[in-house]
């Protein structure tokens, strides 16, 4: 699009074949060319960044490989170095991205000049995003430079602290144990008294890492709340201080269970299980995960890799057969893990991609057999000389988001162990999933799980069902059958919403779920909305190394009405998630059983739309001489009426609407993705709209769709009796 950057390809007949001898550089940088008539004729991928202006001409950006990743923002170094030099006191300037600890990246500024840092950030907050502002500037004498004249980055100093203010260290031992909380979760150096939770790219996901620590030590419960209300170091300290006795949380440690006799399913598990004796569910209830693995893969050694993962988590070698009406959980013993294996070199290049999808499709569409297992598939597909697709399906009563990212580092881990002759170098577990399932039901039992479920009760009292059955298609009838459709913000409008969320105190989950809070609130006609969300239940330190299916749903009920402005709706949202994050504990289908919800003609319990957002974006990784890389996976059901995930892109927020096709038609979902998109950007432009403005003009537009349809299907009407009038088309007409 205009004005959107992008990467340069080249093409035609002057394309050449590829690197000599590299055939691992040529299959990553020469792709298959999709507007040539010749088969086999590939694109080049300069690495230039451009950008298409206005009256067609490209404009050089500059190169991919001078960008850097920071908390998943692709950022140009250079664009906040030209804002620095633009300072009348700055005569030199270079930004860079720092990893000061492995895998932890942070954007650094260096300086030199006469000038003021805090100065320097209030310039750049006022010309940049929020992501584009270096954690951490610093001003010297000189740049240190090596013997030809280029920056000699090693010797550029470390900055120490990565608040924008003047670092003040802790003061008092539990100031000291907040920072050093911080400093783990957020992965910088080290966190000053004033630094900013938030500033320093704290996220919700973060924030229950956060309290999963403190929870241990100093042993207190601190609510999400507090750190939207307390977002620096001395502040929460404060609050610490003052919790008291009433703050005070459970620190013991998840006992192991007793090994001797049958070992129960979690909360979470047995919902699955039930519904897997019930209903044909299909591939409702499965996880797909695909690498694109580039470079010289060693087969074996993958496996080897698996083979150790499995070994080392119970629950990824976990059956569940029925024992006196209920499931059990019964770990098998360790065994070689075998890929299947397929290869498309000999298919044409335009092929290969439909073939690994349908591959894909395979592995999820397949029935399990929860009693008797494997309840973990994969297949490793080549693709070129250089180039396989790793592809795993795993049934998602042993596995969850949050264990994907297990898995992967684990694998890698293993890969280059296996790879090396030696057993891989990875932290014993503290407990196993089985462990954590039994505890779960001794603590449903106490004045905890008690406490929440009353929470809920009341939240919930004469819950409504959102009734979209105006948008669903004639004569639908229950089923899992899903499709896609892509939505995307755009980097405007992405930069619009996280301003506004920063500028009005909320998190972008919180504005994006009040906005389409509104669009429902229209397609349903009502002011009671309810919407499900993923929370990842991993609330305690001793879960975060496990796989397994943790996972738990949240119930966010919002009232509408009164006329609030969108200010005013975005603090009742607020208001909704703080009060479900503090009673995210009590499993889902406990909830479900207390309250008595039901599936049932095609309804889902409690609620039937959900919403998500994604925060913690996927990153390639490397390893002996391997780039693998997230590969975008779908699976063809829909276990939502309507679902939306959101998700953190490099410079914008993009995500997916799925829905089932037996309620919903692609043109009743493509306006929800329009109204969505029309309610963000009046919000975002003018926050005191009132909900009526906004619905109005979400009224004004499904009254021109209608128009336009009503239009449409009268000229379809007139061309087709023109037709006939002038014999141009013929209907042969019989007896019946």
């Amino acid at each position: 699009a205009v004005g959107v950057p992008g990467e340069a390809y080249v093409g035609g007949d002057g394309v050449v074949r590829g690197y000599l001898d590299r055939p691992g550089l040529t299959a990553e940088r020469f792709v298959p060319d999709p507007f040539s008539a010749h088969p086999g004729a590939r694109m080049y991928r300069t690495g230039d960044r451009l950008r298409r202006m206005n009256d067609g001409a490209l404009e050089f950006v500059g190169r991919l490989d001078a960008q850097v990743k920071i908390r998943g923002f692709r950022i140009e170094p250079g664009e906040v170095e030209s804002v620095l030099t633009g300072h009348s006191a700055v005569h030199e300037a270079r930004v860079i991205a720092r990893e000061d600890r492995p895998g932890e990246h942070r954007l650094v500024g260096y300086v030199v000049g006469a000038v003021d840092v805090n100065e320097l950030r209030v310039m750049l907050s006022e010309a940049l995003p929020e992501y584009m502002v270096p954690s951490a500037l610093m001003v010297l004498e000189r740049l240190p430079l090596t013997p030809n004249g280029k920056l000699d980055v090693a010797a550029l100093p470390d900055p120490g602290a990565v608040a924008g203010d003047a670092y003040v260290p802790p003061r008092t031992p539990l100031e000291a144990r907040v920072a050093e909380v911080w400093a783990e979760v957020l992965g910088v150096e080290r966190v000053g008294v004033n630094d900013r939770f938030w500033e320093l790219g704290g996220n919700s996901l973060l924030v229950m890492r956060v309290a999963a620590r403190l929870r241990v030590a100093p042993g207190v419960d601190v609510p999400f709340s507090v750190l939207f209300a307390r977002p620096t170091v001395a502040a929460l300290a404060e609050w610490i201080e003052g919790a008291g006795e009433e703050g005070a949380a459970d620190t013991a440690a998840i006992p192991l269970a007793d090994r001797s006799g049958p070992l129960p399913l979690s909360l979470h598990q047995e919902r699955l299980w039930f519904l897997d004796r019930s209903e044909d569910t299909g591939a409702s209830f499965t996880i797909p995960v695909g690498l694109r693995i580039t470079g010289g893969l060693d087969a074996g050694a993958l496996e080897a890799a698996f083979t150790a993962v499995i070994a080392r988590h119970e629950v990824l070698r976990t059956v569940f057969p029925a024992a006196e009406g209920a499931g059990r959980q019964v770990v098998l013993d360790p065994a070689p893990f075998a890929l299947a294996r397929q290869d498309l070199r000999g298919l044409p290049e335009d092929e290969r991609v439909p073939a690994v999808a349908r591959c894909a499709a395979k592995l999820a569409e397949r029935p399990y057999d929860l009693a008797r297992g494997p309840l973990l598939r994969g297949a490793l597909v080549r693709t070129g000389d250089a180039e396989h697709v790793l592809l795993l399906n795993l049934h998602h009563i042993i596995f969850d988001g949050w264990s994907t990212g297990v898995l992967v580092r684990e694998l890698t881990a293993a890969y280059q162990a296996a790879r090396a002759g030696r057993a891989p170098e990875l932290s014993a577990l503290p407990l196993q999933y089985a462990d954590y399932a039994a505890w779960q039901r001794e603590w449903m039992r106490g004045p905890q799980a008690q406490a929440q479920l009353a929470y809920w009760k009341r939240r919930l009292a004469a819950l409504p069902t959102l009734d979209l059955s105006h948008a669903h298609e004639p004569g639908g009838t229950p089923g899992y059958h899903g499709a896609v459709l892509p939505i995307s913000l755009g980097p405007a409008l992405s930069e619009a919403v996280r301003a506004m969320a920063n500028e009005r105190g909320v998190t972008p989950f919180m504005l994006l779920l009040a906005a389409f809070k509104v669009v429902l609130a229209h397609h349903a006609r009502t002011r009671d909305v309810v919407v499900g969300t993923d929370i990842a239940g991993r609330g305690r330190v001793e879960t975060e190394p496990l796989i397994g299916f943790f996972i738990n749903e949240l119930v966010l009920r919002t009232d509408l009405s009164g006329d609030p402005d969108f200010g005013e709706l975005l603090g009742r949202v607020r208001e909704t998630t703080l009060g479900a994050y503090r009673n995210a504990d009590l499993p889902f289908s406990a909830l479900v059983r207390e309250l008595g919800g039901r599936r049932g003609a095609g309804r889902t319990p409690l609620f039937q739309v959900m919403f998500g957002l994604d925060n913690t974006p996927s990153e390639a990784v490397e390893a002996d001489g391997l780039a693998m890389a997230p590969l975008g996976t779908s699976s063809p059901v829909s276990p939502w009426e309507l679902s939306l995930y959101m998700r953190q892109a490099a410079d914008e927020i993009e995500g997916t609407f799925r829905y089932r096709t037996a309620l919903f038609g692609a043109e009743a979902v493509e306006a929800l993705r329009g109204d969505f998109l029309a309610v963000l950007e009046h919000a975002c432009a003018d926050p005191a709209a009132r909900v009526g403005a906004l619905l109005d003009e979400l009224e004004a537009r499904s009254r021109a769709a209608r128009a336009e349809r009503a239009r449409a299907a009268g000229e379809a009407g007139r061309v087709l009796f023109e037709g006939i009038r002038r014999k141009a088309i013929s209907i042969p007409l019989t007896t019946d």
